[in-house]
């Protein structure tokens, strides 16, 4: 049993680094396994009344426990989250764990000095006369501003 729920954890993981990471791909692996894993549970909690179905990692159909049939516990949004917290929050560390390689690649080119070769960044910060600009490129030279300025205090 341990075993199985390590393996079912490090599946959550992995969809996780798969959907921040998305190797160029689009790929989010909320809308393509968690949200439907999620939607599952709790169809089967509201079609069984009760979430005493097995635990982590699930048959590939949820069965009502018993054979009363359905019963009538109360079954709330806190029940379903309780329910899927595991695996929700081994996805979410997935997450986490995707976004670092593109931070650390960042960090590393900024500290190296590298210089950064684009073009249209670069023809922004040269621009003398920014009010005939459209939203979209004035707003992209604030949140520059707000970066340079005060990036650590934003990412936290």
């Amino acid at each position: 049993p341990v075993n199985s729920v390590l393996l079912w954890c490090l599946w959550w993981v992995f969809l996780g680094i798969l959907s921040s990471v998305g190797l160029g791909t689009g790929l989010h692996t909320f809308l393509l396994y968690l949200g439907p894993h999620i939607a599952t549970v709790t169809l089967a909690a509201w079609e069984c009344g009760t979430v005493d179905f097995p635990e982590p990692p699930y048959p590939d159909s949820v069965i009502c426990p018993g054979d009363e049939g359905p019963r009538d516990d109360e079954i709330t949004m806190w029940t379903i989250i309780n329910k899927v917290k595991l695996e929700a929050f081994m996805w979410g560390a997935g997450t986490a764990i995707g976004e670092l390689p593109p931070y650390f690649m960042a960090r590393t080119a900024r500290l190296t000095g590298s210089d950064i070769d684009d073009d249209e960044f670069n023809e922004l910060q040269n621009l003398t006369d920014k009010s005939g600009l459209p939203w979209t490129m004035r707003f992209k030279l604030w949140m520059q501003r707000v970066d340079s300025s005060a990036g650590r205090i934003r990412t936290f």
